[in-house]
């Protein structure tokens, strides 16, 4: 039995019953819908780094200067990678594994626990099975 799709059965006919001008004319449409939806993804990109290419105003911009960031370097991009930074740092593991991934650094290589405490220890072994993905 050949596999039922719900397009094909919208238009009444299997492909492989289809006239090759129908079946070419219903691939062009698909083609089209394609290099649009591409057109849009390209658009919203462009728009994307437009956006985090962009200085920072006010109290965010403050706060990046009294960190110690360059004012040329401080954009909507500089921000973002602060509050991802900020959130690994406040125990969130999938912004630390975020972080550290995109500056090259291994996890666990990173990460070193050297206080007695046992339950401390627990916790960020806990922590790096996490970040680890298991």
């Amino acid at each position: 039995m050949a596999n039922k799709h719900p397009k094909t059965e919208q238009l009444g006919k299997k492909f492989n019953e289809m006239k090759p001008e129908e079946h070419k004319a219903i691939a062009s449409k698909g083609g089209i819908a394609t290099g649009i939806a591409q057109a849009k993804e390209r658009e919203t990109m462009r728009i994307a780094k437009m956006l985090v290419g962009l200085p920072l105003q006010g109290a965010n911009k403050e706060k990046l200067l009294s960190a110690g960031v360059p004012e040329g370097d401080i954009t909507q991009m500089t921000a973002l990678l602060q509050g991802q930074l900020n959130a690994g740092i406040q125990g969130n593991p999938a912004a630390a594994r975020i972080f550290l991934s995109l500056i090259g650094e291994p996890v666990e290589q990173i990460l070193t626990v050297n206080n007695t405490n046992d339950e401390l220890k627990k916790s960020f072994e806990e922590t790096m099975k996490l970040l680890k993905g298991k």
